[in-house]
């Protein structure tokens, strides 16, 4: 497995930053009596899907963390987390923000936080870790040979404020992060081909972010949330395509917004004989942008800002507990829409339409848990997804499509 950040000053600043992170804590930290509240969360489903009307075999996934919180005393506590899973069912993940389906999938994620509590309304909050991602196209092919394999590394701060002893209490966070990207065995057709103009890995990339949240309770059992951010991603090996297909010494240069909001309310429970429904319904909203600096040449014609892209979204779920036996029944629908406002729709010939790309997809969604015994509880789901789009032309991403998948399994948390 290819070391993360090898060679890179990006992954020593992250290095560094959290060292020197845990060396501020000082021998102090450990008087007192250490706590560690363990935390633990597992599943393992079968299941199958479908796609465009075609099915697939029955398979399995898996999923496990361990995120123990370990209190060294009453203002300083350290978070590890591990987490690993599996994915037998046939799905289209997100590449650098495109769709692209693959058959099979293993995620692992490692981190190392740490909390400290300097004021009795103030936090400060640091981790830092890396993600190892697998991906199959197809299932002879081998784990490690994955196009758009890729893992990460990367390192966040982030300040917490409460006000507890107002009427409506009001949480706010503010943060940053840096991250690094790679992807191992992609290279441009470019590159092998021999010119070594555009770059040979040019999807490996260095990011950075800032981010504000605020919580606060708004009305009786109303809850709300919200979040913006700002980011920047830059390609380390990706060179900018000017009008006369030429690539200059300008690397690509990316930014990206996103502000979100989510409403929960909670409604008094229903009785229903001697049972007791406690039901739950939200609400949210987000928009996105992305502003990219790198052209392309599609069917001869120079495309520009081809990665830029508007976003809206809405997302809605109702959760219904039942109190006695602690069954619990959830239903959600999430819609997006994108805008590529420089990249116009094609037909199936590729030609270019006089419109501009436009991308929806739809996933509603259905999950049942009970409890079975102590901490295990039985669970099944499905997933209905709709994608649509008003290009005809998906030699390159998948557009649209229709899908569904199923699981039922046992789940373990502690």
């Amino acid at each position: 497995m290819t070391e993360i950040g090898h060679d890179s000053r990006l992954m020593k600043m992250i290095r560094h930053f959290l060292t020197g992170a845990f060396c501020l804590l000082g021998p102090h930290v450990l008087w007192g009596e250490v706590r560690i509240l363990p935390i633990v969360n597992a599943s393992l489903t079968g299941g199958g899907s479908s796609l465009d009307g075609q099915k697939t075999d029955f398979e399995g996934s898996a999923r496990a963390e361990i995120l123990p919180v370990v209190e060294l005393n009453d203002r300083h506590a350290i978070l590890p987390t591990l987490r690993g899973s599996y994915s037998g069912t046939q799905n289209a993940v997100s590449i650098l923000d495109e769709q692209t389906l693959f058959q099979q999938e293993q995620d692992y994620q490692a981190e190392l936080g740490w909390l400290y509590r300097f004021a009795p309304t103030w936090k400060l909050i640091t981790n830092g870790g890396g993600t190892w991602t697998y991906l199959r196209e197809t299932k002879d092919e081998g784990w490690r040979q994955g196009l758009y394999n890729h893992h990460s590394a990367y390192g966040n701060l982030t300040v917490e404020k409460r006000w507890p002893q107002i009427q409506r209490p009001v949480t706010l966070r503010a943060g940053v992060e840096i991250s690094q990207m790679l992807f191992p065995n992609y290279e441009s057709l470019s590159a092998q081909s021999g010119n070594p103009l555009p770059g040979r890995k040019t999807l490996d990339m260095n990011a950075g972010q800032s981010f504000l949240e605020v919580e606060s309770s708004l009305a009786q059992r109303l809850r709300g949330e919200g979040r913006v951010s700002f980011g920047v991603e830059n390609y380390r090996d990706q060179m900018v395509l000017d009008a006369s297909g030429n690539f200059t010494d300008q690397k690509r240069h990316d930014k990206i917004f996103l502000a979100r909001f989510r409403l929960d309310k909670g409604i008094s429970p229903w009785h229903l004989g001697r049972s007791a429904i406690e039901p739950t319904f939200s609400l949210g909203a987000r928009g996105a942008g992305r502003a990219s600096n790198q052209n392309e040449f599609d069917q001869g014609r120079l495309v520009e800002d081809y990665y830029s892209y508007q976003e809206a979204g809405l997302t809605a779920s109702a959760d219904f507990y039942f109190r006695e036996s602690g069954i619990d029944f959830s239903l959600s629908l999430d819609s997006v829409g994108r805008l590529y406002p420089h990249r116009p729709a094609q037909n199936s010939d590729a030609s270019f339409r006089s419109e501009d790309l436009k991308t929806t997809s739809s996933v509603a969604s259905f999950r049942f848990t009970a409890p079975l015994w102590k901490n295990l509880r039985a669970t099944l789901g499905a997933d209905r997804v709709w994608a649509t789009s008003n290009t005809e032309y998906e030699q390159i991403f998948n557009y649209q499509y229709t899908s569904f998948s199923y699981f039922a399994g046992l789940a373990y948390g502690y």
